[in-house]
């Protein structure tokens, strides 16, 4: 037979195949990928990320400087009202002693002035006191 040109052998069988959706992860066109481009989209999303922190952070301490504020208004409320109280209860009884809470501490509900009305005292009786029998 002839010496022609000897051509390679041919494979029957079909070159494997990659389950559906994988050809893209194995992409034969690796090098058009800009990698400067990615790192680029990556450092956007890392900054954006940390200012999103930034924002909740500020957020929570807005929100404990809110119930700080709050707390601080009701305190000065109580003392408002407890003092107005002790002056009442002063200009009534001048004798009473008085001690001023400067604590931060929640105060007692206190009675109303109107509630406590001093009670005049009596004279003592004597028996040197002058009659008016004639």
């Amino acid at each position: 037979m002839g010496a022609g040109p000897r051509l390679p052998p041919f494979d029957l069988q079909a070159p494997p195949k990659l389950p559906f959706g994988m050809g893209d992860i194995f992409s034969d066109w690796v090098e058009k990928v800009d990698f400067g481009k990615l790192r680029q989209q990556k450092k956007e999303v890392n900054l954006a990320m940390h200012r999103q922190e930034a924002f909740d952070e500020m957020y929570v301490s807005m929100c404990k400087a809110d119930k700080e504020i709050q707390r601080l208004k009701r305190h000065d409320e109580m003392a408002k009202s407890k003092i107005h109280w002790e002056d009442r209860l002063v200009r009534f009884n001048p004798s009473v002693e008085i001690n001023i809470d400067t604590s931060c501490e929640p105060l007692a509900p206190s009675p109303t002035a109107d509630a406590i009305v001093p009670e005049p005292e009596a004279e003592p009786a004597t028996g040197d006191a002058p009659s008016t029998e004639s």
